[in-house]
């Protein structure tokens, strides 16, 4: 939770850990779970943060939300 900054607000981890538990629900539906397996479909989880208007979307490979500016190549 190094993103999240010096002192982890407990809120923020317990949205973020609910976007991994959503996640992981939809990858064991029968149809999201074929639609993966044949890279025909993509699951994204992203937060958004009322107080700043920020978008924040997980980043597999550095294994943090990272804003969403940041994501897009």
């Amino acid at each position: 939770y190094g993103h999240i900054g010096d002192e982890p607000d407990p809120l923020t981890i317990a949205v973020e850990q609910n976007i991994f538990v959503q996640l992981e629900h939809l990858r064991s539906h029968p149809s999201v779970a074929r639609g993966l397996s044949r890279n025909e479909l993509t699951l994204h989880g992203w937060v958004y943060r009322f107080e700043t208007g920020e978008v924040f979307a997980y980043d597999s490979a550095k294994k943090g939300f990272l804003p969403v500016d940041a994501t897009v190549d």
